[in-house]
């Protein structure tokens, strides 16, 4: 039960950190380029590659799920390392 807590806690960071970010950005954008400016903010930042993979994967999981958006966004993921 603990790595659901501590993923979950990862989750929500996550997308308050998206969040912080969007709105310091002033974006009327639509969520795909949203999405791909954030993670290539993340990998400017020296972000891991895994690091942009959890934060992709929550934002989706946020977008998909919460906000019930059937739109397909596509999600470019960065290579490996």
């Amino acid at each position: 039960m603990r790595g659901w807590k501590c993923e979950i806690k990862a989750y929500c960071s996550q997308v308050h950190r998206v969040h912080t970010f969007v709105q310091q950005q002033n974006y009327g954008m639509g969520h795909e380029n949203m999405i791909q400016s954030y993670s290539l903010h993340l990998l400017h930042r020296k972000g891991s590659h895994s690091y942009v993979k959890q934060a992709l994967s929550a934002i989706k999981f946020y977008v998909q799920k919460v906000l019930l958006y059937e739109e397909t966004v596509s999600f470019v993921r960065p290579k490996k390392e």
